[in-house]
C-alpha cells in the first residue's frame, strides 16, 4: 500500500518540480494522521 501510495507522490512531485517541499509537507500530514489513530 505504502509503495503505491509514494509511487504516485513521486509522479506528483517531479510533475510540480518542487519535490522536496512536497515530501516535507507529505511526511507532516502522514504523521498527524498517524498521532490522530
Amino acid at each position: 500500500m505504502k509503495k503505491c501510495r509514494s509511487a504516485e507522490f513521486d509522479v506528483i512531485m517531479d510533475h510540480e518540480n518542487i519535490t522536496q517541499e512536497t515530501s516535507e509537507i507529505v511526511e507532516k500530514l502522514e504523521s498527524k494522521v498517524k498521532i490522530r489513530n
